[in-house]
């Protein structure tokens, strides 16, 4: 899992330890966990997934929130485009 927040990270331009911050906040790193309509590491809704891989130019699916490449991914392009302001609770 290391290697996928370095690459995205780097990728995005955000800082890494902000990203696992997050995904421990959120599911200590479980890329099954649900909360009601939340899922996944990083715990997105199906309407903010779905809007966030819209803009990235990539698959949709809800389904995909369990995937720990697409959802580090995801975090990290939401991380470079609005910051930590999606989460709250985690970092804010």
């Amino acid at each position: 899992m290391e290697p996928l927040f370095a690459q995205y990270a780097g990728q995005y331009g955000v800082d890494k330890n902000i990203l696992e911050r997050l995904a421990n906040c959120e599911s200590h790193f479980n890329p099954n966990a649900v909360s009601g309509d939340y899922l996944g590491m990083f715990q997105f809704s199906t309407s903010t997934w779905q809007t966030y891989r819209s803009h990235m130019g990539l698959d949709t699916n809800p389904s995909l929130r369990t995937n720990i490449e697409e959802s580090i991914k995801t975090a990290s392009y939401v991380v470079s485009v609005r910051g930590t302001a999606p989460w709250p609770i985690c970092l804010n």
